[in-house]
């Protein structure tokens, strides 16, 4: 490797771990850093060379599954709790719209995010509470909700691994 390789590649690592760790927060596109990050290597070094169209494929195919897998997994975990589609859809709207409102505003869209998820939390309440008047009911839809994200969150994380192990594995073999 000559010296604008290596730096490269530090520079692409450092950014892959970075996105590696954001796995652990919720709606932080953090496979979609890492395949950006990769594909910025790719650009910048050449794609037959350094990092070859099969590995970006399967870096893109696992990219995109991790954002399906994250998007469905709270939802998927609120429906198994009996949450109802009208909390869902209000929780939906609700994280939206406090997601980009307070991304917007304050820019910091870490805070946005957590903004979201809270938006996301306070629809199902909202709608669970006026459809039952039952707390029992509504702190059970928050828990399928909680565990279908943290399920979201493990697989995410795998799947981030994933992408810089063969990411790794390409460029130093």
């Amino acid at each position: 490797m000559n010296d604008i390789e290596i730096v490269v590649l530090a520079i692409s690592l450092v950014l892959m771990f970075i996105g590696l760790a954001a796995t652990l927060i919720p709606p932080l596109p953090s496979t979609v850093i890492i395949w950006a990050v990769a594909a910025f290597y790719g650009l910048i070094l050449g794609w037959d060379t350094h990092l070859g169209w099969l590995t970006f494929a399967g870096l893109t195919f696992l990219m995109v599954l991790s954002v399906a897998i994250e998007t469905v997994s709270g939802y998927f975990g609120a429906k198994l709790s009996g949450t109802s589609w009208q909390a869902e859809a209000l929780g939906i709207v609700l994280g939206l719209f406090f997601g980009i409102i307070v991304s917007f505003f304050s820019f910091n869209p870490i805070l946005g995010c957590l903004s979201g998820l809270l938006g996301m939390v306070a629809g199902v309440i909202l709608v669970e509470w006026r459809q039952n008047r039952d707390w029992d009911k509504v702190n059970l839809a928050i828990q399928g909700y909680c565990a279908g994200t943290a399920v979201g969150i493990i697989a995410k994380a795998v799947i981030g691994m994933m992408m810089v192990g063969l990411f790794l594995w390409r460029v130093f073999s």
